[in-house]
């Protein structure tokens, strides 16, 4: 069976389904958006990443992987692989531009932790649009001094409130967490610090939390905008609920 993979942004295909940067050259090379690669037996595989099989352009010849929100995947014309959430959804519902990495990281997040429900979708972005101002703050505005030698956070090293502050939608913040979300992922660049969480999982981060929480489950039960926003808030009523209660809306719009 023929498909056709085609690069929606400019990405990596690699021999093996891991992160790129840990691969040598002569494992990975750049291809352009809108590069078209012929292949057979095309798959999705773990880790969120797409396997197929080349047979005609010499310089692709064998397996390959790429990132699954970063190509699309086509048989005899139809959509094979696609997102979650598309991005002029994503601006609908954040009323603000989201650059492509960053719905890249959201579609992969919703894929790796199971928000695939429409209204665990419609609730997690409720909330993640909230919390970022619109995708306005990925990190923390603070400094983070508050956070030094925090135990509780597991900041037990000089440096650590700055260097763990909030990163992402929903802030992931502290020593602990970061070293347990690098643990999940396998990728221990995780660990150095908000920049790099800000700029490379701005939603897997706030996946993660998700998860941890049982937050799809929560939502199964029949959980309302007002019990979500109280469970990721911590306060009841939580603060800024109507603003919350406002994204929650323009997803419903959108995500149908």
């Amino acid at each position: 069976m023929k498909f056709l993979i085609r690069a929606k942004v400019d990405t990596i295909i690699k021999r093996y389904p891991i992160d790129s940067s840990i691969l040598p050259n002569g494992q990975k090379r750049t291809i352009l958006a809108g590069t078209e690669i012929l292949a057979v037996n095309c798959a999705i595989v773990p880790n969120n990443h797409i396997s197929f099989l080349t047979f005609q352009d010499n310089n692709y010849i064998g397996k390959w992987y790429a990132f699954t929100p970063h190509v699309e995947a086509f048989n005899d014309g139809k959509l094979i692989v696609s997102d979650l959430v598309a991005k002029d959804q994503a601006e609908y519902i954040f009323e603000n531009k989201i650059f492509d990495n960053e719905l890249a990281d959201l579609n992969h997040c919703l894929k790796t932790f199971g928000i695939t429900n429409k209204e665990d979708i419609r609730m997690f972005l409720a909330q993640c649009g909230h919390e970022s101002g619109g995708l306005k703050w990925l990190k923390e505005l603070a400094t983070g001094d508050d956070y030094e030698w925090r135990s509780d956070l597991g900041n037990n090293k000089s440096g650590d409130g700055r260097r763990f502050k909030g990163s992402g939608v929903i802030q992931l913040t502290g020593r602990s967490n970061y070293q347990d979300f690098a643990n999940y992922t396998g990728d221990h660049r995780i660990m150095e610090g908000v920049d790099y969480v800000a700029n490379t999982y701005p939603f897997s981060s706030a996946g993660f939390w998700w998860m941890n929480n049982k937050m799809s489950k929560f939502i199964a039960n029949g959980a309302t905008i007002q019990q979500v926003s109280t469970r990721v808030n911590g306060a009841n009523p939580a603060n800024g609920l109507s603003d919350r209660i406002k994204y929650y809306e323009r997803a419903k719009v959108v995500i149908l």
